[in-house]
């Protein structure tokens, strides 16, 4: 790889990044004032979707929600698992 692509990829990496903390923020900003019964609701149904479709990814929810333990409070993370546990 040269010097300049090298660069360019770094760029495209961060213009990445960019996009992706904005569609975080933008789905915040969509699920935010939903109750805790609307977000089961929801999350049931994606699941269920992508059960249907055979996408559902197991692993990658529970590696998601290990990513945001630390911004979590406890009882909310042992909560999210055990909803996930119970969707599979």
């Amino acid at each position: 790889m040269k010097l300049s692509e090298m660069s360019n990829s770094k760029e495209q990496r961060q213009r990445n990044q960019q996009a992706q903390n904005e569609d975080i923020a933008k789905k915040y900003d969509e699920l935010k004032n939903h109750s805790s019964y609307e977000l089961m609701n929801m999350l049931e149904k994606e699941v269920q979707s992508q059960k249907q479709k055979g996408v559902f990814d197991y692993d990658g929810l529970l590696s998601s929600i290990e990513k945001m333990k630390d911004y979590l409070p406890p009882a909310t993370y042992q909560n999210m698992v055990e909803v996930i546990k119970n969707l599979k």
